[in-house]
């Protein structure tokens, strides 16, 4: 952010006996990512996801990837990180920044349904060393969901009847839904139940 302040001395000059000096400037790190943190909605399964962010260097000419790695493991092996330089015009555009990278992170097929909750960390060379943290947020959703209602919880796959009283028989209607090239092959069949009835 910048700052701006302005500082008045006193002096024993009779045709200057204030002197008024305006400070100003802009405050920044060594490295900045944009976002700072990566939402990437819903992913289908079987598709993947793709999502960017760029990284801005303030005090030196050049920026290089050192090192990086994924805080969850579980999911760690369903994304790749690759990164390229970003053209003088596109670091221009962040007030600053001298240098910088675009990172492109891919969400492969496959990934567990569910949230993803996954934090990338890098280290980089901006004349020196320094790291950034980047939040990674969203869900991996199948191609056939059960809509929310007041008595389903869709991200926990929890049917809540509330209190059931002894002699009564719950019950609960939920809609089911399938999208993607296959939608209109699918059938629907019981295939076991637990406990069974």
């Amino acid at each position: 952010p910048e700052f701006r302040q302005v500082a008045e001395l006193g002096t024993n000059d009779p045709d200057m006996p204030i002197l008024r000096l305006n400070i100003s400037g802009y405050v920044t790190e060594n490295v900045r990512a944009l976002p700072d943190e990566l939402a990437l909605g819903r992913v289908a399964s079987n598709d993947g996801a793709t999502a960017e962010l760029r990284l801005f260097g303030f005090r030196s000419d050049t920026i290089d990837v050192k090192d990086f790695s994924w805080q969850n493991e579980k999911t760690a092996p369903y994304l790749d990180l690759s990164f390229e330089p970003l053209s003088a015009e596109e670091v221009s555009e962040e007030k600053g920044a001298t240098c910088g990278l675009l990172a492109r992170v891919e969400v492969k097929p496959g990934m567990p349904l569910g949230p993803i909750n996954q934090r990338l960390h890098v280290s980089l060379n901006v004349g020196k060393l320094a790291e950034v943290n980047i939040p990674i947020r969203g869900e991996v959703t199948s191609d056939i969901l059960i809509a929310s209602n007041r008595d389903y919880n869709s991200p926990k796959s929890l049917l809540h009847f509330g209190i059931l009283r002894q002699g009564e028989t719950p019950e609960a209607k939920l809609d089911m839904y399938v999208r993607g090239e296959h939608r209109d092959n699918v059938e629907f069949s019981v295939g076991e139940m637990d406990p069974p009835g």
